[in-house]
């Protein structure tokens, strides 16, 4: 696999993972106590993420200029959290 196939590899994975967790938020019955713990650890996972990011309005680096798909569309993107998944089997990344 190329950089980009493999960055995008993960960054579908990640997504899939994202969509799982909102499922989880909107359906838990834990306690108080837990959601709360679960809070904490999903800000903690965030600042992991926001130690490299694109300013932005800016391509992200796993998308190509000049192509019409882009991976983080609300709609349709892979990497989007918040995109339906377009494949019944989440994806995967193989090393």
């Amino acid at each position: 696999m190329t950089d980009i196939e493999v960055r995008r590899a993960a960054a579908g994975v990640l997504a899939a993972a994202a969509r799982s967790l909102n499922d989880a938020i909107v359906r838990t019955e834990v306690s108080p106590g837990e959601v709360l713990a679960a809070a904490a650890g999903i800000a903690e996972l965030a600042e992991r993420l926001f130690v490299a990011t694109r300013p932005l309005r800016t391509l992200p680096a796993i998308d190509v200029e000049g192509f019409s798909v882009r991976s983080y569309n609300p709609v349709s993107g892979q990497a989007s959290p918040v995109a339906p998944p377009l494949s019944p089997d989440p994806p995967r990344l193989i090393e």
